[in-house]
């Protein structure tokens, strides 16, 4: 595994790539139940809004190749990213509407991206290191989101949470569509 890990950049870009995006969806639904009582959204539509989350990510993640039968998966992925990264800096506005429906279409957009990307990994692993290269990712992205957290943490005393959120979450998902662009390019370079 290590030698395939040291060896593969298109498998170390694609580990990145997931990593960052899949810590910081995960922050944002994380805490997103707490963002949204921060701008004094009810209860009762928190758990709607979440509700919404879960269903139309099932739905979409389910459809995705459909989609991808019309629209190269590689465009789809990466406006998908980029449109996550607006929405998400978009939190720093602190309006209600904004954060409600940045929320929902990024966790659903998570899931089309993300099924992509994991598709993808699958193709370039190896059979017998796939279980330990999936562990792997999970190892990373668990790092980012303990740093991640350790970073609200600090933000958040000094600025709101829906900044930290914001900055947070649009630095992760810039960093992830840089990443996957290199990806882009260096596979079409093949």
């Amino acid at each position: 595994m290590y030698h395939f890990l040291k060896n593969s950049k298109e498998y170390q870009r694609l580990l990145l790539v997931i990593c960052f995006s899949d810590a910081v969806v995960t922050i944002s639904y994380q805490y997103g139940s707490l963002l949204l009582s921060t701008i004094h959204v009810p209860t009762e539509l928190v758990s709607t809004i979440f509700g919404t989350i879960s269903l139309l990510g099932a739905l979409v993640s389910y459809s995705i190749y459909k989609i991808v039968k019309k629209i190269d998966e590689n465009k789809i992925t990466l406006c998908l990213i980029e449109l996550s990264m607006l929405l998400a800096l978009l939190f720093i506005t602190k309006n209600k509407i904004v954060i409600i429906f940045g929320l929902i279409i990024i966790n659903v957009s998570f899931e089309m991206w993300n099924v992509i990307l994991e598709n993808k990994i699958q193709k370039i692993v190896l059979e017998g290191i796939r279980a330990t290269s999936i562990s792997t990712i999970n190892l990373f992205t668990s790092l980012l989101l303990t740093i991640g957290s350790f970073l609200i943490s600090a933000m958040s005393k000094k600025i709101s949470l829906e900044l930290t959120i914001g900055i947070l979450s649009g630095f992760g998902l810039f960093v992830s569509g840089f990443i996957f662009i290199f990806y882009m390019k260096k596979t079409e370079e093949k």
